[in-house]
């Protein structure tokens, strides 16, 4: 009998630590996923707005250009002052 159990409770860990293993890798690749879409994103919104202060110094409104990039009246103005500052 203790034989048996003792091949049992080393079954029992072994499929534990098998278990953190892939629920580990499981977490990585999730952690890898998210990291790639908020750098998409961000890539994303800072062309935008390389776009938007491309617009503001060719003279375009900022209301043209909020209404173009689909940036709030704020974050255009925003924009607009870091180019008047350079």
């Amino acid at each position: 009998m203790p034989l048996i159990s003792s091949m049992e409770e080393l079954a029992k860990e072994e499929g534990i630590q098998i278990g953190e293993q892939r629920g580990i890798q499981i977490g990585e690749q999730r952690g890898i996923q998210i990291g790639r879409q908020e750098g998409i994103q961000i890539g994303r919104q800072e062309g935008i707005q390389e776009v938007a202060v491309n617009m503001l110094s060719q003279g375009m409104s900022m209301e043209v250009v909020a209404s173009l990039t689909n940036l709030s009246p704020d974050q255009v103005q925003q924009l607009q002052a870091q180019l008047e500052a350079q």
